[in-house]
């Protein structure tokens, strides 16, 4: 598995399966993957892509670390892309590849740039930071719904 490293994020579900994001590489034009590996008997690993993101468009792109919920779907931040251009947070179902759903476009007013992982509350909402925007342009710390 080939990834930039310096944009490699994983999270290990053990003892069989793991998930990450990669920044940069995937389908063209590279925005990113997400993707899942899973270990063989043989001791190698399989890697499956789970999400391109793609530089152009209203998806997000530059995804950041994936968290896993109860129900098994992952979440994530990229940041760049959606309907502004400043950044969504995502979900995905591992068990449908190309699933994302977005579930905030970050408008500026209310953050823009998420490039940091979410963080599962106790409520079931989502969590997290964006460097830029808000009142008064210095980043925001957010909540959202799944």
């Amino acid at each position: 598995l080939q990834v930039d490293s310096l944009s490699f994020h994983l999270v290990q579900i053990l003892p069989v399966t793991s998930y990450g994001t990669t920044q940069y590489l995937g389908a063209a034009p590279g925005g990113g993957t997400a993707f899942e590996l899973t270990p063989n008997a043989d001791g190698t690993w399989t890697n499956t892509v789970l999400q391109n993101f793609y530089s152009t468009g209203s998806s997000g792109f530059y995804p950041s670390g994936l968290i896993l919920d109860t129900a098994g779907s992952l979440y994530g931040t990229a940041a760049n892309g959606g309907a502004y251009n400043w950044g969504v947070v995502f979900e995905l179902s591992p068990n449908k590849r190309g699933s994302e759903s977005i579930l905030l476009n970050f408008n500026g007013t209310d953050g823009r740039g998420p490039a940091a992982g979410l963080i599962l509350g106790s409520n079931g909402r989502l969590y997290g930071t964006a460097s830029g925007g808000g009142a008064y342009g210095g980043g925001v710390v957010f909540e959202t719904r799944p």
